[in-house]
């Protein structure tokens, strides 16, 4: 499973997003932050979102990884979209 959640401005929020994948099944979450890099989201808001969840689900085991971004896959993609782009 898979699921999608914002911090803010948008639906479903990270509570609502866990509550929906809890609700089909889910008992192991992995959290994947979609940000560029780490910064304040990840490395302090994010934290404190999933210990918040894991208060409320103790059945339920979280584990959290680092910003997409970082990722050589994702970065390489991002650079092949910029050469892209500049031949246009």
């Amino acid at each position: 499973m898979v699921g999608l959640a914002f911090l803010d401005f948008a639906k479903p929020s990270f509570a609502e997003g866990v509550a929906e994948l809890y609700g089909q099944g889910a008992r192991h979450l992995l959290v994947v932050p979609v940000f560029l890099s780490g910064g304040g989201h990840v490395a302090q808001d994010i934290p404190a979102l999933v210990q918040a969840e894991r208060a409320r689900y103790s059945d339920a085991s979280f584990d959290v990884a680092g910003a997409i971004g970082e990722e050589r896959e994702v970065a390489a993609g991002m650079m092949d979209a910029v050469a892209r782009l500049a031949k246009r």
